[in-house]
C-alpha cells in the first residue's frame, strides 16, 4: 500500500554543491579581472606570463573566496602542467619608411598593435598604409593582409602601379596582390560580423571562397572606419554597443593572432543645427551630416569618445607646403604627428612625402 505523502519526512533542501560554487567564483573572477576574457582566454592575453597569471589567480581565490586546494583544479589548471609559452612573442617589423619607424620607441612596428591614421579626405592615409604594406610584403614573402574596404571597389591596379614604380616585375607584383584578401563592408554590422568570422577560419573559407591561413595574416586594414560607423543609422546607445563589440573583437584578434591593425579614420564633426551655416536653404538639408574640419579648428577624429581606448597609436596626417622636388618630380609633403601612444612621446612628428613610388 503506498505511503501517504503527508506522513513522509520532509527532505532538507540540499545546499549548493561545490561545483556550483566553483562556477560562480570562476565567472565572478574572470569578469572582474579579465573583463570579457574567460579563464580559457588567459593564454591569449598579451605580454603577460600565463603561469604567473594562474598562480596569482589561485592566491586571490584562496584568500577572497576560501577555495581549498582540492577544489582548485576544477577552476584552474596546474600552472606547471601547461605546455605553452609564457608570453606571446612580439616582433618588430620595419615599415620601410624610416621617418615613420622613428616615431616608435622600438624603431619599428610592434606586432599585435592597433594604430589609426587620421586626417581629412584625400590627404594620403590610404597611400601611406598601402606603401607600408607593400614594403613589408616585399621583405616578408609569407605575410598576408586582410583588407576591409568601405569604398565602392578596392583598386588592385593601385597596388600594381606602386609595385611597378618600385621596379618590381609583373610576377612579383602579382604575388603581392594575391596576398591582399579584400572584403567589402557597408556598415559597422558587416565589419563586426566579418571580423568575428576570422576566429573560425574554416567558416571564413566557405563564406569568401578562399583559404585563409590566419597564422600568415599579419595585418588587417580597415579603410575607412568612418563611413561604416555613420551608415548604421542607429540610436546613440546602439552605436555605442556596436563600437564596444568592435573594440572587443579587434582587441582579441590583435592579441589572439598577434595581428597588427591599420585603421584609417577621417577628421569629421557634426554640423550644429542652430549654426549660421544652417540657415540657408541648401545648408539646412546638411544640418545633421558630417563635415570636414577646417585647418583652424581643433583636431577631432570621427566616432564616439570610447573609440580611442582601443588604440595603441593614433597618427594625425596634415598637408605641408610644396609640390615638386628640385628635379620637377612629384613630391607632396605630409606632416605625420603622433597624438596617441602607449609608450611614445606624444607630439613627435615626421615629414613624409607622396611620390610616384608611393609614400616615402
Amino acid at each position: 500500500m503506498p505511503q501517504n505523502k503527508k506522513f513522509l519526512p520532509k527532505r532538507k533542501k540540499s545546499s549548493k554543491s561545490k561545483k556550483d560554487n566553483v562556477k560562480f567564483h570562476r565567472t565572478d573572477y574572470s569578469s572582474e579581472i579579465f573583463g570579457d576574457f574567460s579563464v580559457e582566454d588567459l593564454k591569449f592575453l598579451h605580454k603577460v606570463p600565463i603561469k604567473l597569471q594562474i598562480k596569482k589567480l589561485k592566491e586571490l581565490l584562496r584568500y577572497d573566496n576560501k577555495i581549498d586546494d582540492d577544489t582548485m583544479p576544477n577552476i584552474l589548471p596546474d600552472a606547471d602542467s601547461l605546455h605553452v609559452e609564457d608570453t606571446i612573442k612580439t616582433e618588430i617589423i620595419s615599415s620601410g619608411i624610416k621617418e615613420f619607424d622613428d616615431l616608435f620607441v622600438a624603431k619599428g612596428i610592434l606586432s599585435g598593435t592597433i594604430m589609426e591614421i587620421c586626417g581629412k579626405r584625400n590627404v594620403g592615409k590610404s597611400i601611406l598604409i598601402n606603401s607600408i604594406l607593400i614594403n613589408i610584403l616585399k621583405d616578408h614573402t609569407d605575410f598576408e593582409v586582410i583588407y576591409f574596404d568601405s569604398k565602392p571597389q578596392f583598386r588592385t591596379d593601385i597596388i600594381t602601379k606602386l609595385c611597378a614604380a618600385q621596379g618590381m616585375n609583373d610576377k612579383d607584383a602579382e604575388n603581392i596582390n594575391k596576398r591582399f584578401s579584400i572584403i567589402q563592408i557597408n556598415n559597422m554590422y558587416d565589419l563586426v560580423h566579418a571580423l568575428e568570422q576570422l576566429f573560425d577560419p574554416q567558416r571564413v573559407c566557405r563564406i569568401y571562397n578562399k583559404n585563409f591561413d590566419m597564422s600568415k595574416v599579419r595585418f588587417i586594414v580597415i579603410n575607412t572606419i568612418t563611413m561604416p560607423y555613420y551608415h548604421c543609422s542607429s540610436p546613440l546607445s546602439v552605436s555605442k554597443k556596436i563600437t564596444s563589440d568592435l573594440h572587443k573583437t579587434i582587441h582579441r584578434l590583435a592579441k589572439y593572432y598577434g595581428v597588427t591593425f591599420f585603421i584609417a579614420n577621417i577628421t569629421l564633426h557634426r554640423l550644429n543645427k542652430t549654426s549660421e551655416s544652417d540657415k540657408g536653404d541648401d545648408a539646412s538639408s546638411t544640418s545633421s551630416v558630417l563635415s570636414l574640419l577646417e585647418p583652424a579648428e581643433k583636431f577631432k577624429a570621427a566616432l564616439d569618445e570610447f573609440w580611442p581606448e582601443i588604440l595603441d597609436y593614433r597618427f594625425y596626417m596634415t598637408e605641408s607646403s610644396g609640390c615638386f622636388d628640385s628635379l620637377g618630380f612629384l613630391k607632396l609633403p605630409r606632416n605625420l604627428e603622433l597624438v596617441e601612444g602607449r609608450y611614445e612621446k606624444i607630439g613627435e612628428t615626421a615629414e613624409v612625402y607622396i611620390t610616384e613610388l608611393g609614400m616615402v
